[in-house]
């Protein structure tokens, strides 16, 4: 016979759900953040992998969109959980000794007027006690320009550093 539906959508097979309405006037449309950050964080991705080869990094899965299916993603996300992730660790962490000595450096990517959530600036701050560089970027450029700046120079920030 047929799978179980909790099959149907492991297997991505589920319909896809209407569109999500308009709001009430005066009201902004909810913000598709993982969405959008996955987007940008590939495109961050593409330019690290073709442009700095070299580069030793690695993505947390934090900012990972799991589909339209919540109650998959929320397994998803417990089972990441539970295997040592944490809240607030930002979306990419370049694992290179940085030009002033810094022992490696984090990007938290942001698309448009998306916030910093408390956990995410707890745990930047945990980072910078540790010597460690971080920075929240807003495009593929500023990415570009803050890479070639912790790894040959030209500074670190005791504050946080927003690029855009």
């Amino acid at each position: 016979g047929m799978p179980p539906t909790w099959m149907k959508r492991a297997r991505g097979r589920s319909p896809s759900p209407a569109p999500p309405a308009a709001p009430p006037a005066g009201e902004r449309a909810p913000y598709r953040s993982k969405q959008d950050e996955r987007s940008f964080q590939q495109e961050v991705v593409d330019a690290l992998d073709s442009k700095y080869p070299a580069v030793l990094y690695n993505a947390s899965p934090n900012g990972v969109w799991y589909g339209r299916d919540r109650a998959l993603a929320a397994i998803i996300a417990r089972t990441v959980k539970k295997a040592g992730t944490k809240n607030g660790v930002p979306d990419l962490h370049i694992i290179e000794v940085g030009a002033l000595g810094q022992p490696g450096a984090w990007a938290e990517l942001k698309q448009g007027t998306q916030p910093t959530s408390p956990d995410q600036l707890k745990f930047h701050e945990k980072l910078r006690a540790r010597g460690h560089e971080v920075a929240v970027i807003k495009t593929v450029a500023a990415f570009e320009v803050w890479l070639q700046a912790y790894l040959y120079g030209a500074g670190s920030s005791e504050s946080p550093v927003v690029i855009d």
